[in-house]
């Protein structure tokens, strides 16, 4: 009943607004029309890199292929209809992703109405926008999702792994590290969760490291093979240029901040200077990369290892400016998301609407209800204040709540409890792949977007934590930490 709703939701939002485009889907359709147009010659082209930073075919580049390769095989489907048929798919995906993390939830907290709450939070926060995106996003998440909760809920079942079993799961990492590059470092962040999956059902101390080679062969092989095309394109070993827009962020931002970031860069210490009142796109486009290509003659690949080069330059030159950049990042962005029902209906429109918003602007509800009647304004204001009262309670629970419980099973003697309490050490493993994906990309840039494939687990531990947290404080009983 509760899948039905979101289903009828997304529908709705669907025929409302139609497919959404953002500022990156342009990119992703020239690609995929690059691969429609001629997918032998894109196998097995020549490419001279362009020196102005983005030629023609800077997107085969620049981007990884595998979304433009789902768009194209839409369009191959379906000229006409091709967008339709792609959301579509995403949402059918992230529903079979809200099943698992659902799945997950009954096990872990073996409460229908807490996995109901969970199942129907997930599918109505940020991917009521994203699966209506022409965007990577929502099928990296879906995949990664799927995933986490497969393993999880093995490991709750303490249902020992079988290698095929173990291999299609490292070919979704795979898939999901072709929607989007980042993957190639998010992926060791499930390393640990698929060694517990052995470990904890008695594969002895070696034979989980054999799983987990076999988990990250798939990933492997797609990475190699990916730098063996572009090597054969181009002459360069390398996935995408992409950290030639990326990695630049952290040095436009602390710039703006008054640090002397490019005075130690052999290459832009004689840059000219620009106004930091530009976005940071334009800033890249407009004097990082003319400079690097006109007074050093780089190429975009170049440009790609050295703004690489001049991040990790950042961290040893202003350690103490990037650690504050990175507390910003991360600032309040994360305490919001596990609880968005209005605002992940609000955000589509905005986002497909020139950011016309459901909700009203700062200081006009009061006008509103009494000149215009919008009682519905008030009943989605008071709605979103208690989801984010919510939130920030499942995310503290989160991120406090299971240092502390790991921490007081240990001075409790329970060091096994990795092998003994599937639970916990489901907790642990969760918690470190969240703050992994958070604190990786706050180090360069961190959108809301981003956390998608962490943000249910900080919403099904931090709810399992809290509501264990307020029998205890009710009862005295501490579910299921309560000693024999």
């Amino acid at each position: 009943m509760a899948l039905s709703a979101i289903l009828f939701i997304k529908l709705m939002v669907l025929v409302y607004l139609s497919p959404i485009h953002a500022p990156d889907t342009s990119e992703y359709i020239e690609y995929a029309d690059l691969i429609v147009a001629n997918a032998e010659s894109l196998r097995s082209e020549v490419l001279d890199f362009d020196r102005a930073g983005h030629g023609k075919n800077s997107q085969t580049t620049f981007r990884v292929i595998g979304y433009p390769a789902v768009l194209a095989f839409m369009k191959a489907v379906t000229s006409e209809q091709w967008e339709w048929l792609v959301v579509s798919f995403q949402i059918v995906l992230s529903l079979i992703a809200s099943l698992y993390v659902y799945r997950l939830a009954l096990r872990l907290t073996r409460h229908l109405a807490i996995a109901v709450f969970i199942l129907l939070a997930h599918g109505t926060g940020q991917t009521i926008l994203f699966d209506q995106c022409l965007l990577s996003d929502s099928l990296n998440a879906s995949l990664t999702v799927i995933l986490l909760s497969y393993t999880g809920i093995a490991i709750l079942d303490r249902r020992r792994p079988k290698w095929l079993e173990i291999f299609c799961l490292g070919v979704m990492v795979a898939a999901a590290f072709l929607m989007r590059e980042a993957g190639l470092y998010l992926q060791m962040l499930y390393w640990p969760l698929v060694w517990l999956w052995a470990f904890s059902t008695g594969y002895g101390k070696l034979k989980p490291f054999a799983v987990l080679l076999v988990f990250a062969l798939p990933m492997f092989v797609t990475v190699q093979a990916y730098k063996v095309w572009n090597e054969q394109r181009t002459g360069y070993s390398f996935i995408t240029t992409t950290s030639g827009m990326s990695m630049w962020t952290p040095s436009i931002e602390l710039a703006k901040r008054g640090v002397s970031v490019y005075e130690s860069d052999p290459l832009l210490k004689d840059m000219e200077p620009y106004s930091h009142d530009e976005t940071i796109v334009r800033i890249i486009r407009g004097a990082i990369w003319p400079h690097l290509v006109q007074q050093h003659g780089l190429n975009e690949l170049e440009i790609a290892r050295h703004a690489t080069s001049s991040f990790f330059r950042l961290w040893r030159d202003h350690p103490g400016d990037m650690l504050r950049l990175m507390m910003r990042n991360l600032g309040n962005k994360q305490a919001l998301l596990p609880v968005r029902p209005i605002e992940g209906v609000n955000s589509a429109v905005k986002w497909a609407r020139g950011w016309e918003s459901l909700l009203p602007g700062k200081g006009e509800l009061l006008r509103n209800v009494i000149e215009d009647y919008r009682y519905d304004q008030l009943l989605m204001v008071a709605t979103r204040a208690v989801a984010r009262i919510v939130s920030v309670i499942i995310t503290v629970s989160f991120v406090i709540g299971v240092p502390f419980l790991v921490i007081r099973a240990i001075k409790n003697n329970r060091l096994d409890f990795l092998r003994d309490d599937p639970a916990m050490a489901l907790f642990l493993m969760l918690w470190g792949v969240y703050m992994g994906y958070s604190l990786l990309y706050s180090m360069v840039h961190l959108e809301k977007r981003y956390l998608l494939p962490v943000v249910p687990f900080s919403l099904l531990v931090g709810t399992k934590i809290a509501t264990d947290a307020f029998g205890y404080l009710s009862s005295k009983k501490f579910g299921f930490l309560k000693k024999d």
